[in-house]
C-alpha cells in the first residue's frame, strides 16, 4: 500500500514481510532506470517513507521484493 498517490513530497510505503529476509525497495522511472534502491530487514508489517521532492514529475514504478517471493510492483505518480 502506498499513499498519497499521486504525491509531491513524502510517499508512505507499507507492505507485509512473511520472512526475516531483506526486502528491496526499488523506484524505477518510465525509462526503466532505477532512481532509488533501499534494503530493509524485518518481519511482519513493514513501513518506509520515501522523500520524493528530488525526483522529476512523472510516472514511476515501485517494486518491492522480499526473499524468494515475486516482486510486487505499483505505479506511482509524482506531481
Amino acid at each position: 500500500v502506498t499513499y498519497p498517490n499521486p504525491t509531491s513530497n513524502t510517499l508512505n510505503i507499507n507492505w507485509m514481510s512473511a520472512s526475516i529476509d531483506v526486502s528491496t525497495l526499488r523506484l524505477v522511472n518510465i525509462n526503466g532506470i532505477t532512481v532509488y534502491q533501499h534494503n530493509v530487514s524485518g518481519l511482519g508489517q513493514m513501513e518506509q517513507k520515501l522523500d520524493m521532492t528530488s525526483f522529476a514529475k512523472g510516472t514511476y514504478f515501485l517494486q518491492i521484493g522480499t526473499g524468494n517471493s515475486n516482486t510486487m510492483s505499483q505505479t506511482i505518480m509524482k506531481n
